[in-house]
């Protein structure tokens, strides 16, 4: 409706109770300093304050009848105060507090009925307190807290510590969910539905005990634990799913016993095992899906015995070997050590 007009000033009016889309209504009114109200039946708030850089206060209560916050108020950095209770019916909350870096205070209950959490507090720098519980409709909540430098645990926040709470069955998507969280300490279990793990704990070094056993579903745990130098006990079963294992245990240093046996489908393995130094035994058979092993087992200095046989389909096999206590059985380059 008013999208893009920048020569907008002053306080947005009230908003009717009639109202129920206000879709990208406000997007870029650079201009605009103040939100009053928002009505009670909007249902579609997506985008509708995008960029409203110039949003000064705090954000009013919002209505019970809202599903859609997609992107509400993401990019309102001058926006100040706590972020209002989310109404029940919030489905989508997908980047609504996007770079709101003058929102304080903790992060309020997660609705049940929340399915997309994707990148909704990213970079809000000044929130403070704890991960709230996550609710069991939640799908996807990749980069979800990434950049919250003040909470006290989740991805890039520095201050989050404790034990991660019981992640939902229903999370499919962790992608770089509590990276860099290094106050973390504990990870309790991974749901059954989580397919994408990419980064989702890279650099969390904090973390100690085991690791929970991986969900079926796993395709993606490229750099999943990398660098969570504090976590013992052995490695898991792979789910057979598994596909790309790249850095996925890169770092790991605490980590000990045997390799377990990789799935037939696993294509990236680039540095999966690099810098296991407590790793021991022999490496397991490589899968003939594998295609790049670049560094796989790099700095792995206690694994011992012979080479396995090299998958037909392998290209990258540059330092695959490289500072273990594996020999050659004569099928492979000197560059794999």
């Amino acid at each position: 409706m008013f999208d893009g007009c920048t020569g907008l000033t002053g306080s947005i009016p009230e908003l009717p109770d009639s109202l129920t889309n206000g879709s990208l209504m406000f997007s870029g009114c650079t201009g605009l300093t103040g939100i009053t109200s928002f009505g009670n039946s909007l249902t579609d708030g997506g985008s509708m304050f995008h960029d409203c850089s110039g949003l000064t206060g705090s954000i009013p209560a919002l209505p019970d009848s809202l599903t859609d916050g997609g992107s509400m108020f993401s990019g309102c950095s001058s926006l100040t105060g706590t972020i209002p209770a989310l109404p029940d019916s919030l489905t989508d909350g997908s980047y609504m507090f996007h770079d709101c870096s003058g929102l304080t205070g903790s992060i309020p209950a997660l609705p049940d009925s929340l399915t997309n959490g994707s990148r909704m507090f990213l970079n809000c720098t000044g929130l403070t307190g704890s991960i709230p519980a996550l609710p069991d409709s939640l799908t996807d909540g990749s980069y979800m807290f990434y950049g919250c430098t003040g909470l006290t645990g989740i991805d890039g926040c520095t201050g989050l510590t404790g034990s991660i709470p019981e992640l939902p069955d229903s999370l499919t998507d962790g992608t770089l969910m509590f990276d860099g969280c290094t106050g973390l300490t504990g990870i309790t279990s991974f749901g059954n539905s989580l397919t994408y793990g990419s980064l989702m704990f890279s650099g969390c070094s904090g973390l100690t005990g085991s690791i929970p056993a991986l969900p079926d579903s796993l395709t993606n745990g490229g750099s999943m634990f990398h660098d969570c130098s504090g976590l013992t006990g052995s490695i898991p079963a792979l789910p057979d799913s598994l596909t790309n294992g790249g850095g996925m245990f890169s770092g790991c240093s605490g980590l000990t016993g045997s390799i377990p046996a990789l799935p037939d489908g696993l294509k990236d393995s680039y540095a999966m095992f690099s810098g296991c130094s407590g790793l021991t035994g022999t490496i397991p058979p490589l899968p003939d899906s594998l295609t790049d092993g670049r560094y796989m087992f790099s700095g792995c200095s206690s694994l011992t015995g012979q080479t396995p046989v090299k998958p037909s389909g392998l290209t990258g096999h540059t330092n695959i070997f490289y500072k273990t206590q594996v020999t050659n059985d004569g099928s492979w380059p000197s560059s794999a050590w």
